[in-house]
């Protein structure tokens, strides 16, 4: 139960970098970058970079953290545990979710595109 939200949040990360890779895609080209293309882009990378964040925050908070550190049925063993590489993959990820969303922010369109007719 403690790991729903953190499923939750890996969910709506996931389902915000489909509309987000299209719209990097979109912007690549000269006709496809348009106004609305980098306000959804910067949006959708926000959105991504905040349950990205919010998904290593509750693992780390609900599951990370509850683990023993020790197990006097073993003797006196004590256990380390530090964030694997999957942990440290998602970080990385969210990171380039906000990298995604500043440079959509800061990217202007063509001049051509912002002018009125």
């Amino acid at each position: 139960q403690t790991a729903l939200a953190s499923v939750s949040f890996t969910v709506m990360g996931l389902i915000t970098q489909i509309p987000q890779m299209t719209t990097d895609l979109q912007r690549a080209t000269l006709f496809g970058d348009v106004n609305c293309q980098a306000t959804m882009g910067f949006v959708t990378s926000c959105w991504g970079t905040f349950s990205g964040l919010m998904s290593l925050v509750s693992f780390a908070n609900s599951c990370w953290r509850s683990l023993p550190t020790s197990d006097a049925r073993f003797g006196p063993i004590s256990f380390d545990w530090s964030y694997g590489p999957g942990f440290l993959c998602m970080l990385v990820a969210t990171i380039l979710k906000a990298w995604d969303a500043f440079a959509h922010f800061n990217v202007p369109t063509p001049a051509v595109r912002r002018s009125k007719l």
